[in-house]
């Protein structure tokens, strides 16, 4: 979401397998674990960012694009991969009490 939003992206097409994280996002379910609580209220703001937002569930047996990056980005043959866009936290994106660092 954030790399969407750098690029200036106005709609965004999510595809997920895990229907608890669809089911949390589209508030079906409640994050209750504190810390998976104030992920989703900043997957939240985040959303409300762009004027189209769209969330969808794909089988992980219809999945194999993200088997194969996923397998991409982990394989130990440095500087044979294809470009894998990649950012590296040094902390977490959420602060304590629910206050977000969101630009």
């Amino acid at each position: 979401m954030l790399l969407a939003r750098e690029l200036e992206g106005r709609s965004l097409l999510v595809k997920s397998d895990s229907l608890l994280v669809i089911g949390q996002v589209t508030s079906k379910y409640q994050a209750k674990e504190p810390q998976l609580a104030s992920y989703l209220r900043y997957v939240r703001i985040l959303r409300a960012r762009f004027s189209t937002f769209n969330l969808v569930h794909v089988p992980k047996d219809h999945n194999s694009r993200v088997d194969l990056l996923f397998k991409l980005a982990s394989s130990g043959k440095r500087g044979r991969q294809w470009l894998v866009i990649q950012e590296t936290l040094k902390s977490s994106r959420i602060a304590d009490e629910g206050l977000f660092e969101v630009d």
